[in-house]
């Protein structure tokens, strides 16, 4: 593994640092998006991050930054085909923008910001929070996004035409992350009423509307046992669903007095297992993308039987460490410590799952890289997840992408 940490990335420049609070990468894994307390949402090459020792690497390292919140950007998400991204922010709104073909215009007049590279026009502005906006999700085919808020709201939205189609007020604190099913079945909120709200959906078709979404997104299950004690004070409490469709991630669990994620399984919405290894509360977790095999090439038996699988997940939170784990570990595979000065506020693997983001409230974006096998096991292709969900009577395939 080596850190990489241009001194570049930042939202800021050569003045103080602002507070970044999220990041994620691009389907092609070619864009990073970070968003901060200075109001920017930036787009930054990960080639150029990857190439930042290379004193001959002369292409851009910023393409974009937009500037249309009116105060701090608590999220930002690609959208699963890479056509949209969202940005969520305290001025209550969503953005939603797409990369025009065009080259774009010169950077405003009067501003030191470099000129940039892309032109990501809003191509929606969505209103249906009260209050702050803290977490973004897609679905898995790109049909619904989901916005989560401190009005305890969960709100869908369409993602072919971004009307609103319904408004759910199950929680009863703040909701402050939204994780999907990759099998395309189910969504989980978590919220500071010290609960995870699992519900069921069936992705919509292009002309669905808010009236045909009565009887559709509704709750599944409510899961409160590995948070009844936990903090009140997380900033996020960002979850993540496994590539496998088999488990979710918790932040901000407790296992007794110790700060612990909890792994809760599908279908039971129960579970034994919990990471402990911080000595603050976790705040943000994240899976891996890909599954990891035992060989660099999966090879199935005689029987055509592929060999067992297991999942790689990062936490971090405000104790300021980062912790990787693999299914196949009860211990930690790294933890480096004081990565950051402040709270560890979001992750974001490549699609590749060898490369994962780091952003925290002092500003530093990080980047950690990871040798073949160094994460537990090699990364198997993208088909093994496709073949782990279609226990769950899943086919991605066929949906229609609406980009």
């Amino acid at each position: 593994m080596h850190v990489v940490k241009p001194n570049w990335l930042t939202h800021g420049g050569e003045r103080k640092s602002h507070e970044v609070y999220s990041c994620h990468v691009s389907p092609d894994g070619k864009r990073l998006v970070t968003s901060a307390a200075d109001g920017y949402v930036r787009i930054w090459s990960t080639e150029a991050i990857y190439n930042s020792t290379n004193g001959s690497y002369d292409k851009p390292k910023q393409l974009a930054s937009m500037s249309y919140h009116s105060g701090t950007i608590h999220t930002v998400r690609f959208s699963p085909g890479g056509k949209f991204l969202a940005s969520g922010a305290d001025d209550k709104y969503v953005c939603v923008y797409t990369l025009d073909p065009n080259p774009p215009k010169h950077s405003t007049f009067g501003s030191n910001e470099a000129p940039p590279v892309e032109h990501w026009p809003v191509f929606r502005r969505l209103i249906g929070h009260e209050n702050d906006v803290q977490d973004l999700g897609w679905s898995h085919d790109g049909t619904i996004l989901i916005s989560v808020g401190l009005d305890s709201k969960v709100v869908v939205w369409s993602g072919y035409t971004f009307e609103k189609l319904k408004t759910i007020s199950n929680h009863t604190s703040h909701v402050k992350g939204i994780t999907f099913d990759p099998a395309n079945k189910y969504f989980a909120t978590a919220s500071d009423d010290r609960t995870i709200k699992v519900f069921r959906f069936t992705s919509p078709t292009k002309n669905y509307s808010s009236h045909d979404a009565v009887n559709n997104f509704t709750l599944d299950a409510t899961i409160a046992q590995p948070f009844i004690n936990s903090p009140l004070t997380a900033y996020f409490r960002r979850c993540s669903w496994s590539p496998d469709g088999m488990h979710v991630a918790a932040a901000n669990a407790v296992n007794g007095p110790v700060s612990a994620v909890s792994i809760i399984d599908r279908g039971t919405w129960g579970g034994e297992t919990t990471l402990i290894g911080h000595e603050g509360p976790v705040e943000v977790v994240a899976f891996a993308p890909r599954l990891y095999g035992p060989e660099p090439v999966v090879r199935a038996d005689s029987n055509g039987h592929v060999p067992a699988h297991t999942t790689v997940i990062a936490c971090g939170g405000a104790d300021k460490c980062l912790s990787i784990w693999s299914t196949s570990d009860p211990r930690a595979i790294f933890v480096p410590k004081e990565v950051a000065q402040k709270s560890i506020s979001d992750l974001a693997w490549t699609p590749d799952g060898q490369v994962l983001f780091l952003t925290a409230l002092d500003g530093t974006i990080l980047t950690f890289m990871f040798d073949p096998g160094e994460l537990g096991g090699y990364a198997m292709p993208v088909e093994e997840n496709d073949r782990s969900l279609t226990k769950f009577g899943t086919s991605r395939k066929g949906q229609g992408f609406p980009e």
